[in-house]
C-alpha cells in the first residue's frame, strides 16, 4: 500500500471522498508516535511515526520557491506529457479532481475546498473538487463538472493545462486522475452547502515553506507505507490529496531548477 492508496469512500452524492482531514497534532513528537485523531480508524488504526524526511524542495533556496507566475507553470505543463492513464480494473470506478490555480500578487495558489459539517460523511475535511465520472464521460469532463456543481467554478473559465499521475484507492476501488486548470483571476465560488462548507486558498510558495511538508511511516497488516502531509492553517492535507499537491509542485520545482542551469539571453535580467 502506498500514500495514495490511504483512500475514503464516495459520499451518497457520488462525491469522492477527500484523503485529507483536519489531524489534531497537538501531541506529535518527532521521530515517535503521533497524537490526534486516526482518520478511518476501522480501515487504519496502527501505529503512526512521524519522519524527519527533508522536503523534496529542501535544497532550493527561500528565493527560488516564491514568485512562481502561472506562465511559468504553463509553460512547465508544455514541455512535459500527461501521465499515461493506468488501465481500468474490473471493480475500480473512474473519478477526477481538478486542481485549480490562479496567480495573485505574483504568487500562483491553489484553490481547495472544506467539506460541510452536515454531509453524511467527511464532515470538514479539506480536498479538491471532484467526484466520479459518469458513464463515458473523460476524467476532463468530470473535474469540470464537478467543481461547476459544488463551487460553481465555469467550466468555460478554466483553461485546462493537463494532467498529474493517476492514484489508485485499493481500499475504497478508485482511479482517480488529478486535472490541472488555470484561472484568469481569483475565482468567486457560489459554494453548495450541502457538500462544500468553504472554499479557500494556499500559495504554492506557502506549501514549499519550511516546516509545512512532513511525512508519516504508517504501519499495517501489509507492512510500512509513507504517508505525505502538509500542515495548513486550516487543517492538514494527507494522503491522496497531499500526493497530488506533491506531484504538482514537483513539476512547478523541476521547472524552476531547469530555468536555474539555463544562462539567461545576453541583455537580459534572470528572474
Amino acid at each position: 500500500m502506498t500514500a495514495g492508496e490511504t483512500g475514503h469512500p464516495a459520499t451518497a452524492t457520488g462525491h469522492v471522498g477527500p484523503d485529507s482531514v483536519r489531524i489534531d497534532h497537538s501531541r506529535s513528537v518527532a521521530g515517535g508516535p503521533t497524537g490526534g485523531r486516526l482518520p478511518y480508524g476501522d480501515v487504519f488504526s496502527g501505529p503512526r511515526t512521524r519522519l524527519d524526511t527533508p522536503s523534496p524542495w529542501a535544497g532550493l533556496p527561500m528565493a527560488r520557491r516564491q514568485g512562481i507566475r502561472i506562465d511559468a507553470i504553463r509553460h512547465a505543463f508544455r514541455q512535459r506529457e500527461d501521465p499515461p492513464r493506468v488501465p481500468q480494473r474490473p471493480g475500480i470506478r473512474a473519478a477526477a479532481v481538478l486542481l485549480t490555480l490562479f496567480e495573485e500578487a505574483g504568487e500562483t495558489r491553489v484553490v481547495l475546498i472544506e467539506r460541510s459539517s452536515a454531509v453524511r460523511t467527511h464532515r470538514g475535511e479539506i480536498a479538491f473538487p471532484g467526484g466520479v465520472c459518469d458513464a463515458g464521460e473523460a476524467p476532463r469532463q468530470a473535474a469540470l463538472r464537478e467543481s461547476w456543481e459544488e463551487i460553481g467554478l465555469a467550466p468555460t473559465g478554466v483553461d485546462l493545462l493537463g494532467e498529474l499521475g493517476g492514484h489508485t484507492a485499493e481500499l475504497t476501488r478508485f482511479q482517480i486522475t488529478p486535472v490541472v486548470g488555470a484561472l484568469a483571476a481569483r475565482p468567486v465560488p457560489r459554494v453548495n452547502h450541502s457538500e462544500v462548507e468553504d472554499v479557500f486558498d494556499v500559495a504554492l510558495a506557502g506549501l514549499m515553506a519550511d516546516g509545512v511538508y512532513r511525512e508519516e511511516r504508517w504501519t499495517g497488516p501489509r507492512g510500512d507505507f509513507v504517508v505525505p502531509f502538509f500542515d495548513l492553517s486550516r487543517g492538514s492535507v494527507w494522503g491522496v490529496t497531499a500526493s497530488m499537491l506533491l506531484e504538482l509542485i514537483m513539476v512547478v520545482t523541476a521547472s524552476v531548477r531547469l530555468r536555474d542551469q539555463v544562462p539567461p539571453p545576453a541583455g537580459a535580467t534572470a528572474p
